[in-house]
């Protein structure tokens, strides 16, 4: 909830809240788009490990690397040339591609670092890509609100370059320390400033209730006879695979209840 009120108070502050095309689409088509795939055809781990306070420390400082490795990539290939008003079709195909590869190395970070804090690196961890019913995990309000939390993370961080990539902030504020290298050591500041936001809120993005052995299940998802998802508590301690059920395996289960009048 901070980094988009952050994002936008630096927007409306600086003249910068530009772009509303490109915030709808980072905002709500993305997170549309990739987390019904996500639900269609979700990846599987075997062993299936859960998070760790360590894992996602690991794969927080990774996501962090791993957005600026992106970040480059856009910073040398325009989609748009301003001057003559023209899509750069060469430009957005790098883009895209640059983000593919950066969304499915950040996936493989963190089941790896779930499986290496867990079982060492001494076994590699097997993935695999299933298929499940879309209408049914749209159904469950867990699924609108995983994408609402994407859109906005998404379109804050896109927003804060935004905002301190144009020449009016970030540039001019830096100016008077570095002269004619105020570009440059402005884009590297917007690299930091970004990129220590990026890493611990990956900590918060991950679900710490998850990451405790909560899970919050809703009434209606209760009485519509759903399952209770299985647990891993986020501390190195717990056991590191789910048990079968048969096996003497426990699920914790948590139940949203309205406040009382």
């Amino acid at each position: 909830m901070a980094l988009p009120a952050e994002a936008c108070a630096l927007g409306a502050s600086t003249g910068t809240m530009l772009f509303a095309g490109t915030r709808f689409a980072e905002a709500v088509l993305y997170p549309l788009m990739r987390d019904s795939i996500q639900a269609r055809w979700p990846m599987f781990t075997e062993p299936d490990s859960g998070p760790t306070r360590s894992s996602l420390a690991l794969a927080g400082l990774g996501y962090a690397i791993n957005q600026l490795a992106v970040s480059r990539v856009f910073s040398a290939a325009p989609d748009l040339d301003l001057d003559a008003h023209a899509l750069l079709p060469g430009g957005i195909a790098l883009r895209g591609l640059s983000n593919w590869g950066g969304e499915a190395l950040d996936l493989w970070t963190l089941l790896m670092m779930h499986h290496a804090c867990r079982h060492g690196f001494g076994t590699q961890v097997r993935m695999r890509t299933g298929q499940a019913s879309l209408p049914e995990a749209m159904r469950s309000q867990r699924h609108w609100d995983t994408m609402a939390a994407r859109g906005c993370f998404v379109a804050s961080l896109n927003q804060l370059y935004d905002s301190l990539l144009d020449d009016r902030t970030m540039a001019r504020w830096v100016g008077p320390t570095f002269g004619a290298g105020a570009p440059v050591a402005g884009d590297w500041l917007t690299e930091l400033i970004v990129g220590s936001l990026t890493a611990p809120s990956y900590l918060f993005w991950t679900d710490p209730l998850h990451s405790r052995g909560v899970e919050l299940q809703t009434l209606d998802e209760q009485d519509r006879g759903l399952p209770p998802p299985r647990q891993y508590a986020g501390n190195n301690a717990e056991p590191a695979v789910a048990s079968d059920e048969r096996a003497g395996g426990v699920a914790l289960t948590a139940f949203r209840r309205p406040p009382r009048p």
